[in-house]
């Protein structure tokens, strides 16, 4: 639980899941510092996907031919 602003929130959205809890009050933001309306946030961390990688080798490789050292 965070206590932020809208564009702070934002940026938290990158890497986690933010979801509004709480009433809207004027108070300074402890992220950035700014004066600003300020709203609770729920934060859960987002999982990380993880993608499946080619065995490997450029197209030289792929196509039978040995790369020159």
């Amino acid at each position: 639980m965070i206590r932020c602003c809208v564009s702070c929130a934002r940026k938290l959205e990158q890497h986690n899941i933010v979801t509004p809890e709480g009433r809207e009050r004027s108070d300074v933001c402890p992220l950035c510092y700014k004066p600003a309306i300020t709203q609770a946030w729920e934060i859960t961390p987002r999982r990380m996907r993880y993608t499946h990688r080619t065995g490997g080798g450029g197209e030289r490789n792929r196509a039978g031919q040995r790369s020159r050292r």
